[in-house]
This record gives C-alpha cells, structure tokens and sequence, in this order.
C-alpha cells in the first residue's frame, strides 16, 4: 500500500494567510499543518456530520496518552514547477568556506526556504557545490530568502515577473505577497472606509508550469476508507477555499495527488531530526529537548470556526515551530499529540476541540549537527529539568545553541 502522498494546491487565485500579532495587511507563504488539519476537519464536518470528525479524532493520539495514528502531513510549502521546497533546518550554516566569513555568513541566515536537493544535503552533511556560487554564497532567489541548485534556477527561469515599484523585469518570481485595496460601507450612513488585506499570489510559467502549495502526507495506519475521505475533504476544501478572504475569491485551489513509496530526504540513522509541522511533545517526549537541541516556540492560538461557537477563541498552546532541530528519543521514534484547546465555556457539556500537533521527523545525520552540548543555562529558579513548553517560555524563543 502506498506510504506517501503529496498533494498539490494548484492555485486558482491568491491566498491570504494571516498571523496572530500582525494586521489583515500581512500575508504569510505556507499554513502550518495544525491550521491545514483544522481545514480538512471542518471540511469533513460539513460534508458528514461532527460524528465522522470525532470518529478520526479518536484514531490520534491525545494529550497523556500515547497512541499510534493513522497519518501525518507536513505543513502547506511552497513549490514551482517540479521543484519543491521546504523549510531551512535550524542546523546553521554549512561546512563551506563562505560560510565561515562574517558577511557571507549573512547571506546563508537569511534563507527561510531551501529546495528539496539543498535539504538533502544539508542533513546529511554534504557540500552542496552545485547550489553555491562564485564566493561560496548560496544561490538564491526572491530576495535572499530561497536557497536552490544553480540548474533549479535555470528551469524556473520561465517565471517571469515585475517589480511592484519599478516595474523592471525580474526572474524568477515563483510568487508575490502585497496588499489589495478594500472598502466597507456603511449601511445606515453610506459612508465608506478602504483598508487593504494581504495576500500570497503564486505566478505561473510557461507551458503551464505552475507554482503554488504542497503537503505531504504519510500513511501511519489509515485503511482504504479514510484515505479516500481525506482525498475527498481536499478537492472539498479546493472548492470552498483555505485561508482568510475566502468570501472574496481567496483561497481556492484544484488539488493533484501523487503517490510513493519512498521520500528519501533524510538519513537513516542520527540522533537528532527536524520537524515539517508544528509539534506538541507529550509529556513523555521531553527528551527531544535536550542541551543539543535548537528550537523555537511559537505561540498557536485563533477563533472557533464552530457552528454556534464562532465567537469563543480556541485556548492557546505552545509548539515547536517547523524546522526545529530536536534530539531523536531513545527507544522510538517522536510522535506527538492532539492538544485540548477547548475553551472553558465548552467544558462541561460542549464537543472538545483539539490542536494537531504531530511532528513530521526527518532525520539528520550527526556529522550535520555540532554535538558540543552548550553550557546549562542558569536555572532562575524554575528548575534545571523543566521543558520550555512547560515553563511558559514565550513564542520567539530559540534554545541549545545558536543557528
């Protein structure tokens, strides 16, 4: 039976994905898989009733008590053509020459998405000579901010865009974040305000080459009937959208699946990985954050998209954000959990409501990572053995050693 699926957004207009903190002028480029999840739940609620969601949610593992499940899926990543990113691992930069000069090194810090051959090489310690320039720079595109091969460069060259300001001719341009204009209107008044909303426009090269969204997901244990539901929720949430604005045209996308067997971007041995989604270790899994590990915590919280509960906001918890680097427990493989974010209103009698937060490991080789454990950090009091989820570290929060 087939082990991966990776599901492709295909664009059919621009997207609007927001952030807690900032305003409706912001747009991010990928969804976190615990928002994804939360898409394809409400999907399948509108589609079968909340019995068929509580029916998947029982399948996956709850906060305290460890269980198996029948998938995972990564978080919503960009792609252009055939070539698909993901997110840089928080290993720093790699053992190159350019790498060890102060201003080069810049170069490599500012790079939020790597291709899929760049990865491969950076988790498994390998020089990647065919993505580094002249100086032992990385070659990027969009500012800096994506790291690929110079014959990935080449392919996409056919993603011509414009500069918003200039309108001088740049490629490649795979997509573009601005801020469309708006108006409201008064109804008893008339009168009108504008304000705008961001939004994430993929561009489109030629020979119908498309750049758009992807996921992966891995099949743990789910029989026939539950893949087919899931594939069914994604051409369902094509049709009504993901992300905000969606009432203005926002978020719609035709899905494409392809089936493997294998995803070979990892090692098969090290004693440390990098996660693709959100993830919310068990109590039992504090052990992937020992003193080798770098991380950061961010912050998930939002409102209910309920039936009759849209005003109540979901309980906030704390994850670690794509691209952490974790330390790989001893014994078994991370896992995960559902986190209960139920609101208090909802307790006594309502439906629980659940955060996914299952990791989506993929391991790194130890030549990759510098082993040197970091000196302890002083225990202010809270104690030397307790977790930064736990303690209430704020989102931001990067720990065991620099990136």
């Amino acid at each position: 039976m087939t082990r991966y699926t990776r599901v492709r957004l295909a664009p059919r207009g621009p997207f609007h994905f927001g952030g807690r903190g900032v305003g409706m002028e912001h747009s991010e480029v990928g969804l976190p898989a615990d928002s994804l999840f939360s898409a394809l739940c409400f999907t399948l609620a509108e589609a079968a009733g909340m019995s068929a969601v509580e029916a998947l949610l029982a399948r996956f593992p709850k906060t305290g008590a460890p269980a198996s499940a029948p998938f995972r899926l990564t978080s919503l990543m960009p792609y252009a053509a055939g070539v698909h990113f993901l997110p840089y691992p928080m290993i720093g930069p790699p053992n190159v020459p350019g790498a060890t000069e102060l201003r080069k090194r810049k170069r490599f810090k500012a790079v939020q998405w790597v291709s899929t051959a760049v990865f491969r090489s950076l988790v498994r310690h390998q020089e990647p000579t065919d993505a580094l320039d002249s100086a032992d720079t990385p070659v990027v595109v969009h500012g800096g901010r994506v790291w690929l091969t110079r014959a990935e460069q080449a392919s996409l060259s056919g993603f011509v865009g414009r500069h918003p300001e200039t309108n001088q001719k740049e490629v490649p341009v795979l997509w573009r974040t601005g801020r469309r204009p708006r108006v409201t209107v008064d109804r008893v008044s008339s009168a009108s305000a504008v304000y705008a909303t961001g939004s994430t426009l993929f561009n489109t090269g030629p020979d119908g080459q498309t750049a758009g969204l992807y996921t992966v997901i891995e099949w743990l244990d789910a029989d026939d009937a539950l893949r087919d539901f899931i594939v069914q929720a994604f051409v369902r949430l094509g049709a009504a959208g993901i992300g905000g604005e969606r009432s203005s045209g926002h978020g719609q996308f035709e899905p494409v699946f392809e089936d493997f067997e294998e995803w070979p971007i990892g090692v098969a041995a090290g004693r440390y990985f990098t996660t693709l989604s959100p993830y919310h270790p068990w109590p039992d899994e504090t052990e992937v954050l020992d003193l080798g590990a770098r991380y950061e915590i961010v912050l998930r919280r939002g409102w209910l998209s309920l039936a009759g509960f849209q005003n109540l906001r979901r309980a906030s918890v704390r994850m670690l954000a794509d691209g952490s680097v974790l330390h790989w427990p001893v014994g078994g493989e991370p896992l995960g959990d559902l986190a209960d974010v139920t609101p208090d209103r909802l307790k006594p009698a309502g439906p629980r409501i659940y955060r996914y937060g299952l990791a989506f490991p993929v391991r790194i080789a130890d030549a990759a990572m510098d082993l040197t454990p970091p000196a302890p950090l002083p225990s202010q009091g809270r104690g030397e053995a307790t977790s930064p989820l736990l303690a209430g570290e704020g989102p931001g929060v990067r720990s065991g050693g620099a990136t």
